[in-house]
């Protein structure tokens, strides 16, 4: 698991380092793009095909703080699936 630095320029953009991402809170993520203004914490799960990234999960929560090393479980294992 990776918790997003503030100094990345999106979050998006950090999702290089191929490890799922947590932000526990968006509102202190340097340049954070809301896609609802409501969504205050994230968590971002890269897709990988023949070892490159293809796409990405990005889900918002309403809450600071839900996602963490179960969800990435989770959810990684849900994208392996596919």
């Amino acid at each position: 698991m990776y918790k997003a630095k503030k100094r990345y320029r999106s979050l998006l953009g950090s999702i290089n380092s191929g490890k799922s991402i947590i932000v526990n809170n968006v509102h202190e993520f340097l340049k954070h793009i809301a896609c609802n203004p409501l969504s205050k914490s994230e968590i971002v799960i890269s897709v990988f095909k023949d070892g490159k990234v293809i796409a990405v999960l990005d889900i918002d929560s309403k809450k600071f703080n839900v996602f963490d090393e179960i969800d990435i479980k989770g959810l990684e294992k849900i994208i392996s699936l596919l």
